[in-house]
């Protein structure tokens, strides 16, 4: 009974619950989006024509999480215009959004084309011209390509970022050029932010850019080190334009409307309308719109005189955000708004008791911050794979200190925007008191040791974080007992999961990766170590690694090629490597070049990875590699027997005087492999390569990384082989 009297309180709180339920089931499936549309009206008319409401209710909700499948079937998938993308296109639109990068600009632009076509997204623009500004109409030659979905769980999915922008493409420019600009209302609202951009540059100087993000919402100019710093220490929330400086704003507005003695109404819409222009004055991101929409609803529930709902306002909020646009959900801003705010609050009037003896206002900034914490914890570690546990003191500290910094900072920018020269003496102080958020930043920098690194959340464990909030929550009205028994089982099955790739890792196993077009390895050896081959080409290796939380314990180089070691340096800055080895030849050129020591191998060579599993060199006796002093061929053995060749670019001749030395070898890691395997006598083949091989008449399994994706196979099980786009 209370379970329904609860759904009857809070219909939209629920409804936006199974909504993001069936957000993220959708997005994980590949069913049409018709099929998902269809149930959720069969539910939706169920729920119209039942005669029992409370069973009503329930059906309702059934159809709003198929609603939110198809929703997202439909923006993963979209309609996209028939154009070429082996070819440069003529594209077109208005610049939206600036985004400096290492290697150009990055302009989305809104009322795209390409071609003929009007697009019905945006488009992502890279650009080797930085100085086009907000609302100038483009043209560029530019060669099209599609948002990738991740290479591996847990990794960057542009699919879903691009979806949750609303981007259909992405543009790489090869000339561009301004043909207009547009001159709207809005045009003027960001000329406006651009003009008292300038203005704070020069009033602040150097604390420049980190005063335009906490106070007009210019994110762009924040220096990227200090954004890692803010990070890294969990304070990064100040830097958004949300809900403090919205209630700063609101009372600051209400203050004055009453000493000018304003009247009831004329106080409520010139707050509302001052409320407006700020949002769009901020370019209207997520925080601040939600922000936003819950002050208007609980201020114009005050000036209805209707009793307001923290969570049924939050809930009005997000239906706003996602309802039309399902795949807003993947917006890490929106995540960690809504959870912030969820969290607050659901937990912060408990947590607030827990420091009662300190004083109502210190426990109340203290149970607001921790509540806050907790809401946005798990999407910090998944986009940081790391914590830092001073973050709730700093953030106590950061937050107090933002309620004083935001309003004065804004006061001394209002008066040099309208007085000018005069008042420039106030920008030291300015200068001065936004450097003293910039040296909390820094405390995670100053503290390294402190903080830990932490594998990444699956997707329906963050969600079950969230359950548990709820669960925990004074808004959840059962007895002790029963919700002691909720919260216990939920937890139970999230730190299950959590903890499911720790023991999948006490399994003898071999995990292939792509890695921008070259591969690397990694062995799981049966006793909890880990081993890696290969370092892959950029980045890619050392964030499955994080994102996994493996520590490897060795890491092998097998080649010399930037396809071959170009990961090396951000395995080292992760301190993801172990102990290295290499080609003896090139051991020491390595240990130089890379600042790290380097062991050489050579043939005959061999070690034991774990109890079970050792890695040998092997080289052909009777044959000589053109390039066999720079290079590692690895046997690995389990149990004593011969498992898996990393052949590297070895050819087949050259492989089957090594199966004549050590006898047939089940797997075999072939990146040279040109359709067939002839006269060798392998399983399985693993292979790295862009062309499209047919494995019908051949012998043996046949595996492609870049086809693929991840290929696991488990040597404790049979042989079962798991890929990243399905398993067999």
């Amino acid at each position: 009974m209370e379970g329904r009297t609860m759904l009857a309180k809070r219909p939209v709180f629920f409804a936006a619950a199974f909504y993001t339920m069936g957000i993220l089931a959708g997005a994980n499936l590949r069913l049409p989006a018709f099929l998902h549309f269809l149930l959720g009206g069969v539910f939706l008319l169920g729920a119209l024509f039942l005669r029992k409401k409370s069973y009503g209710g329930w059906l309702a909700l059934i159809a709003v999480f198929f609603i939110g499948m198809g929703g997202i079937s439909v923006e993963l998938r979209p309609a996209l215009p028939v154009v070429s993308i082996s070819d440069y296109q003529e594209v077109t639109g208005r610049v939206a959004e600036i985004s400096p990068k290492a290697d150009g600009t990055l302009y989305r632009l809104t009322e795209a084309r390409v071609g003929e076509q009007e697009l019905s997204g945006d488009v992502f623009l890279k650009s080797a011209n930085g100085e086009y500004q907000l609302d100038d109409l483009l043209r560029a030659d530019a060669w099209l390509r599609l948002p990738e979905a991740a290479e591996y769980p847990g990794g960057f999915d542009d699919a879903r970022y691009c979806a949750a922008k609303n981007v259909l493409f992405r543009a790489y420019s090869r000339s561009d050029e301004k043909t207009g600009r547009v001159g709207d209302f809005l045009a003027g609202i960001n000329s406006l932010r651009t003009w008292i951009s300038g203005r704070m540059d020069e009033l602040f100087g150097a604390q420049a850019g980190t005063a335009k993000a906490f106070l007009i919402g210019v994110v762009s100019e924040l220096d990227e080190e200090l954004k890692l710093d803010f990070n890294a220490t969990g304070i990064s929330h100040i830097l958004s334009v949300s809900g403090l400086h919205v209630g700063l704003i609101v009372s600051a507005a209400y203050f004055l409307l009453r000493q000018l003695r304003a009247g009831r109404h004329a106080t409520y819409f010139t707050t509302m309308a001052l409320l407006a222009f700020y949002v769009l004055l901020t370019g209207g991101r997520t925080p601040v719109l939600r922000a936003a929409l819950m002050c208007f609803l609980w201020q114009t529930g005050k000036f209805l005189g209707k009793r307001g709902d923290g969570l049924t306002n939050l809930s009005v909020a997000y239906i706003a955000a996602v309802g039309l646009h399902p795949a807003a959900v993947f917006d890490a801003g929106l995540q960690l708004s809504f959870g912030a705010v969820f969290a607050i609050l659901c937990l912060a009037p408990i947590f607030s008791r827990l420091f009662r003896g300190l004083g109502r206002g210190l426990s109340g900034i203290l149970g607001t911050t921790l509540a806050a914490n907790v809401g946005t914890l798990p999407i910090i570690i998944n986009m940081n794979n790391a914590f830092w546990p001073l973050t709730i003191l700093v953030n106590v500290a950061a937050v107090s200190y933002a309620a004083f910094l935001i309003p004065a900072v804004a006061v001394i920018t209002l008066l040099y925007c309208l007085l000018g020269t005069a008042v420039a003496w106030l920008g030291p102080i300015g200068a001065f008191l936004v450097q003293v958020l910039e040296w909390m930043a820094g405390a995670a920098d100053a503290l390294p040791g402190l903080g830990f690194a932490v594998p990444s959340l699956p997707g329906w464990v963050v969600f079950a974080v969230f359950m548990l909030v709820f669960l925990c929550s004074w808004y959840f009205h059962i007895s002790a007992k029963c919700k002691g028994i909720a919260v216990l089982s939920l937890g139970l099955a999230a730190a299950g999961a959590y903890l499911a790739p720790v023991l999948e890792s006490r399994e003898v196993s071999l995990e292939f990766l792509d890695c921008a077009g070259s591969s690397a390895v990694v062995i799981y050896g049966g006793d909890g170590s880990e081993t890696l081959l290969g370092t892959g080409n950029g980045s890619r290796v050392a964030g499955y690694l994080a994102k996994r939380g493996i520590w490897p314990e060795q890491t092998f180089l097998l080649g010399d090629s930037e396809a071959d070691i170009g990961g090396l340096i951000d395995l080292r800055e992760g301190n993801r490597l172990g102990e290295v080895y290499s080609a003896a030849e090139r051991a020491p050129e390595f240990s130089q070049k890379y600042g790290i020591p380097v062991q050489g191998l050579s043939t005959g060579d061999g070690m034991d990875i774990s109890p079970r599993c050792r890695l040998e060199v092997v080289y052909a006796s009777d044959l000589q590699l053109d390039y066999e002093d720079s290079v590692l061929l690895l046997l690995l053995r389990v149990d004593g027997e011969a498992v898996c060749l990393f052949a590297g670019g070895a050819d087949e001749l050259y492989i089957q005087e090594i199966e004549g030395q050590v006898g047939e070898i089940p797997i075999l890691q072939w990146t040279e492999f040109s359709g067939n395997a002839g006269n060798l006598h392998p399983e399985t083949v693993i292979c790295t390569s862009t062309k499209e091989y047919d494995a019908a008449g051949q012998v043996f399994s046949l595996y492609n990384t870049q086809v693929h994706g991840k290929i696991r196979i488990w040597l404790d099980r049979q042989g079962k082989v798991e890929t990243l786009y399905g398993s067999r």
